[in-house]
């Protein structure tokens, strides 16, 4: 159940058994899901920008371009803390993975943390001019300055595997095994695991404006003025 102090709210990032979102004023409420769960935010967080959320990790951007995470992470084997690096700042994005981070600095160079044991923290040496990046269960996605997207980490489902098809993108995002890329004329393109559906975008879906990624289900946002 959605608290009722849940007012003013910018964003809101989904967990597994607990929500968060981020108010207007930079503070912060979280709450279960019918799972259940810890809801321990570190106390005195504000100041916060950006939220991001997977499984039971959390990762808050300040607006001083810094880092607060909490939470844990899973591996696979076990739960596991995922830090920021010490004396991280200048992010102007972030993602969170299953049990991996990642924080796009104004520089646009990428840097990531956490468990690798996909290669998914490995960021491309040749990778610079990025505007978006997004987190998998393992692996992250990133877009370029010139409509590009690079993928790192687990290709189990070919994941990895960004199609020919995809260019001019504007923007991007991931599910669990799977990612999106919007182009800039409105075409949604997937690729990975199709399980569920995941990225069969129905007839008709043209003019799109956004996109998001669930673990195995996605939405878009149509321009209907159009």
């Amino acid at each position: 159940i959605i608290p009722s102090s849940a007012t003013n709210v910018a964003a809101a990032k989904l967990g597994q058994t607990w929500n968060v979102a981020l108010r207007n004023d930079g503070t912060t409420i979280s709450w279960p899901t019918s799972e259940g769960g810890d809801t321990n935010i570190p106390p005195g967080l504000s100041n916060v920008a950006e939220v991001a959320a997977n499984a039971e990790l959390f990762l808050a951007r300040l607006t001083n371009g810094s880092l607060v995470s909490w939470g844990t992470g899973w591996n696979g084997t076990g739960w596991v803390p995922v830090t920021p690096p010490a004396g991280l700042t200048d992010v102007v994005s972030i993602a969170t993975g299953q049990a991996h981070a990642a924080a796009l600095r104004n520089t646009g160079t990428v840097v990531t943390w956490g468990d690798n044991s996909f290669g998914q923290t490995n960021v491309p040496a040749s990778l610079t001019n990025v505007v978006a990046l997004c987190a998998g269960q393992y692996f992250t996605l990133a877009l370029n300055s010139d409509g590009s997207v690079a993928a790192w980490g687990d290709n189990s489902y070919g994941q990895t595997n960004v199609p020919p098809a995809v260019t001019n993108a504007v923007a991007i995002a991931a599910g669990a095994f799977y990612g999106l890329a919007l182009r800039s004329d409105g075409i949604v393109i997937g690729w990975g695991s199709d399980s569920y559906g995941a990225f069969d975008v129905p007839s008709g879906i043209t003019n799109v404006i956004d996109i998001a990624a669930g673990g195995w289900n996605s939405a878009v946002i149509m321009n209907s003025a159009v």
